[in-house]
């Protein structure tokens, strides 16, 4: 089946090698950049991707993709918990670097977001 992905945090240590993984799975047929900061997001993707559509700061538009299926949260841990309800709040499957909130209820109402789908 294929899937279109979204990675959102791309100044994150550790998204380069989640965007790898996206493009050496084959059902992976496209993957979605967002970082919230336009410096990073004006950077070109890797030369060598072939799945990778350029990055925006427009994460309405990167959410509101009817044939996106999911997207992988990678972004400082203050920053998570808003990202990962917004994720979900799109109708989308939520991936998300541990730990996904500062505080325990942050997390419990990522926890209630995804409950409530």
């Amino acid at each position: 089946m294929p899937m279109k992905a979204a990675l959102l945090g791309l100044a994150h240590p550790h998204a380069g090698i989640l965007l790898t993984t996206l493009e050496n799975l084959p059902e992976i047929t496209a993957v979605s950049l967002w970082d919230a900061d336009p410096a990073v997001a004006a950077k070109p993707p890797p030369p060598d991707s072939r799945k990778a559509i350029r990055a925006t700061t427009d994460l309405d538009a990167v959410l509101g993709q009817a044939d996106l299926l999911f997207a992988i949260v990678c972004v400082p841990t203050d920053q998570s918990a808003t990202l990962c309800r917004r994720v979900l709040a799109a109708g989308k499957h939520l991936l998300a670097e541990k730990p996904v909130g500062l505080t325990s209820s942050e997390i419990c109402a990522v926890q209630a977001e995804a409950a409530s789908r």
